[in-house]
């Protein structure tokens, strides 16, 4: 269901009843979904939050537990930015994973810092996820970034992913574990905001178009927030060799 209040949009996937047509449009790589709700017009998204995503035997407790245990967060002194010259930690903790061929060959994905952390294997965890990921909506990945968000302090700005390392099209595909968070979309022309909550076991899905036309921010809240960890799959096209050299996909098709 789909309502607005002032200039905020607030979507609430109560059933599938609500919408209005769902079409899936399957190309050689990707399954492409798209909602079309109505709210006075018609409004088109290439995004979709799905509600308890993973199967009923699974409990992700456990898998946040597990992912707690295997994954090696990259210390937040190393991961700065820079705002009107002075430079600032990220405000959360971050990781890479992903596909690391035999030449040791790996997924690079550039999101806008100066120093990208070497991608690691993935851990048995991640595996079960991705693959429950590809199963169920034919999107096929090989990278992903966990990022632990301890509590409402923790937040990621505004803005839009990066591309220029992604296959054409490729969909961001989001699973959320552990404590709720708001997840906000803002409209760069009308300013307008999709407000959503990115409960335990929620996946969004974030497509091209929406990724262009919106930003995407969790803001700081000063609510109580139980500690929640993402995992952002991405399919990328950059390499970078086990020599450091950047192989983009241009030169690679």
């Amino acid at each position: 269901m789909l309502y607005r209040s002032k200039n905020e949009f607030h979507i609430k996937y109560v059933d599938f009843a609500s919408v209005l047509i769902f079409i899936i449009l399957t190309s050689s790589t990707f399954i492409i979904v798209n909602i079309y709700i109505v709210m006075n017009n018609l409004y088109q998204t290439d995004s979709v939050l799905l509600h308890n995503f993973l199967e009923n035997d699974i409990d992700t407790s456990d898998l946040y537990k597990n992912l707690e245990k295997e994954i090696d967060f990259v210390p937040r002194n190393l991961l700065t930015f820079n705002i009107y010259g002075k430079t600032f930690s990220l405000p959360r903790d971050k990781a890479f994973y992903g596909t690391i061929e035999e030449d040791r060959t790996s997924p690079l994905y550039r999101y806008g810092g100066k120093w990208y952390p070497p991608v690691m294997q993935w851990t048995p965890t991640l595996k079960i996820i991705r693959d429950i990921i590809h199963e169920k909506t034919g999107v096929d990945v090989n990278h992903v970034v966990v990022n632990r968000y301890k509590n409402g302090k923790d937040h990621i700005g505004y803005h839009h992913d990066k591309t220029r390392d992604f296959y054409p099209g490729a969909p961001v595909c989001t699973l959320s574990l552990g404590g709720t968070r708001s997840f906000y979309l803002k409209e760069q022309e009308s300013k307008s905001l999709i407000k959503m909550k990115l409960h335990d076991n929620s996946l969004f899905i974030l497509g091209e178009d929406t990724n262009k036309k919106f930003k995407h921010s969790i803001i700081k809240t000063t609510s109580d927030c139980e500690p929640r960890i993402s995992l952002t799959f991405r399919k990328i096209a950059t390499k970078r060799t086990k020599t450091g050299q950047v192989v983009e996909y241009s030169n690679i098709v």
